[in-house]
């Protein structure tokens, strides 16, 4: 047997080795965008870019108190950046906010600074804000609140979105 023979065996043996390794392990290796919830299943995980968009949530109480809640989730950059403006009655809210994608995949909304024209100062850096869940394909998302409060108590909140 020649050399050139026993390196032709010794790759193919290789290979096969490789395969059955590959075979037995699919689907099982880490990856930055797989989470795994048990031994044998896996979901996507998904990503800040995932929630890019505008996002609105309306608010009114009787006689004529309004408030409209605008959440633009958009790219700057290489960053992925918030911008959370409230106006309303007696409110003119602006905050620049970190969208992290939590460990259920939703979006939390984590204090980063206030912008021009804010009114009040309530919030400090790292504070979660509110979290943001898909509840369908259809576009609606349910409000779990953090540190910002809504300004009328209800037992169920929802952001419509995304308008790309």
């Amino acid at each position: 047997m020649n050399d050139n023979m026993k390196y032709s065996l010794l790759a193919i043996l290789l290979i096969l080795i490789f395969g059955v390794a590959a075979f037995l392990y699919r689907g099982k290796l880490p990856s930055p965008f797989l989470e795994t919830s048990g031994p044998d299943s896996f979901r996507i995980v998904p990503t800040a870019e995932s929630w890019l968009g505008t996002y609105t949530f309306y608010e009114f109480a009787e006689p004529n108190r309004a408030w409209t809640y605008d959440l633009s989730v958009k790219q700057e950059g290489s960053a992925i950046v918030a911008d959370l403006d409230i106006d309303g009655f007696q409110t003119i809210i602006r905050i620049r906010a970190k969208p992290v994608i939590n460990a259920n995949g939703d979006l939390d909304l984590i204090f980063d600074s206030y912008r021009p024209e804010h009114s009040l100062t309530r919030y400090a850096i790292g504070d979660l804000l509110f979290t943001l869940s898909k509840l369908d394909t259809a576009g609606k998302y349910s409000v779990r609140w953090g540190k910002l409060k809504a300004n009328i108590k209800a037992s169920h909140y929802e952001f419509a979105g995304p308008l790309k």
